[in-house]
């Protein structure tokens, strides 16, 4: 994205403290435990840099690349602004911000305020910078309705108890694999999720659902390319973390659909979110 936009550098923080994720000292840490050291892990596809932001950069090759101390950030807005044009002028090309505390993201999006940089990072960062230009939604959006469909593709173990956690419903149908979904084989991952999106698509044919629910980054992209939508156009979160929208574009355009990381959110979650839906 900076080769393709011509932007100086980018700021990049993935942190997001509401579902407990933050950076401190360059690494990523998930419930005050270094990514590395979680279930995350377990992924396949977890960089074998472990927990280190700085170290998955640069084992991608991505030169230079620098690092925003939390204490810096924690001494305000002119400070990171000044840290920034440091940064620029011995050609950084990436600056990693430490972030604790949805302020501590608040003040990387209004250092950033007026310099032309790319922000990088997660639904933590991208939330500072709606608030900072000022175009949160105001009122309540609309949300899906039932019957609900659930693809919960994802093998993190938290999307585990929240398929087990919601259980049977009226007007829901779960698409979820019949083993537990882990996999070192790349080849089968991408298999396992081509069939739930496969069986994902049958059912909306078949059922009609008021509403999707998708669980893990990949099954909701294969959903999307299953379903023949080129997107989802956002109106609002649930929660932090669980996304509201509808499809965008393709037979389906217009349906209502929830995403969420595989990782995210308590046993409940999925719970909350079906009882959401009018």
């Amino acid at each position: 994205m900076l080769d393709g936009s011509g932007l100086e550098m980018a700021l990049l923080s993935p942190a997001f403290p509401a579902q407990h994720r933050i950076v401190a000292d360059g690494c990523l840490l998930v419930d005050g435990r270094p990514s590395d050291q979680t279930p995350i892990a377990l992924d396949p596809t977890f960089p074998r840099t472990g927990a280190s932001v700085l170290g998955l950069l640069a084992a991608e090759g991505v030169r230079p690349v620098a690092a925003l101390p939390l204490a810096t950030v924690r001494r305000g807005r002119e400070a990171v602004a000044t840290r920034l044009e440091r940064a620029v002028a011995r050609g950084d090309r990436i600056l990693v911000a430490d972030a604790e505390t949805a302020v501590d993201l608040a003040t990387l999006a209004e250092a950033g305020r007026d310099r032309p940089i790319l922000f990088a990072g997660s639904a933590g960062l991208a939330t500072a910078l709606a608030r900072r230009e000022t175009c949160a939604m105001t009122g309540r959006p609309a949300r899906p309705h039932r019957p609900l469909l659930v693809v919960a593709g994802s093998a993190h173990p938290a999307t585990r108890a929240q398929v087990s956690r919601l259980g049977q419903r009226d007007s829901l149908v779960v698409v979820a694999p019949t083993d537990d979904g882990r996999s070192d084989d790349p080849a089968r991952r991408r298999e396992t999720v081509g069939r739930l999106a496969d069986a994902a698509r049958t059912q909306v044919d078949r059922e009609r659902p008021g509403g999707l629910l998708l669980t893990g980054g990949e099954t909701a992209i294969a959903v999307l390319h299953a379903l023949g939508a080129a997107g989802v156009r956002l109106v609002g979160q649930l929660e932090p973390g669980l996304a509201m929208g509808v499809l965008a574009g393709g037979p389906f355009d217009g349906l209502g659909v929830m995403t969420k990381a595989g990782g995210f959110g308590d046993p409940d979650a999925l719970v909350r979110a079906w009882e959401a839906c009018a």
